[in-house]
Parts: structure tokens; sequence; C-alpha cells
């Protein structure tokens, strides 16, 4: 996983796939690039992570809403680490 620390207050964060995990033909490569959205345009905001992966075939840009825990005192017994940036973090 690559880790890239930008000036802005979120980093981005990639993960790469290839054929010795199953999920693609020998020679190609999948890049899962993970970060929260600042402004209104996402694309522009991953432009780094895209120039260190260089030319790809294609990319699928995917805004999720980003859920917290209701109990986060965790009285229910449920314990969550959410979304590819783990940024919640409580396990007992």
């Amino acid at each position: 996983m690559v880790y890239i620390k930008l000036t802005t207050l979120i980093d981005i964060f990639i993960a790469t796939l290839n054929y010795s995990h199953c999920v693609c033909k020998k020679g190609l490569y999948i890049a899962i690039i993970s970060t929260m959205v600042e402004t209104s345009d996402p694309t522009k905001e991953l432009k780094p992570a895209f120039d260190i992966i260089g030319n790809f075939l294609e990319a699928f840009i995917t805004i999720t809403d980003l859920y917290e825990p209701i109990d986060k005192d965790f009285k229910n017994n449920v314990k969550l680490l959410f979304n590819c940036l783990g940024l919640y973090y409580k396990f007992i």
C-alpha cells in the first residue's frame, strides 16, 4: 500500500492487486485509490495518485457516505472498523 502525504487535510492511500491475487490477467494491475472528498471535484483531488500509477485502462470513481457508529461506547458489544482509511478504531 502506498501512502501519499499531501498539503491537504486528508491523505490518499493506494492499494494494488495483480495476477498473484487472481483478480486480473498477467501483466495487469488493479489499483484501489482511497481518500475522503474535501472539494466538489474529487477527480482533481485524486490527481496525485493517478500521477503515481501512470497510464491506466479505465477508472471507476465512486463516492460513498461515511457512517459513524450509533453507540460510541460499544455498550451493545459491537466493534467497528470502517472504510479504507481506518478512521474509526476501537476494539476491546
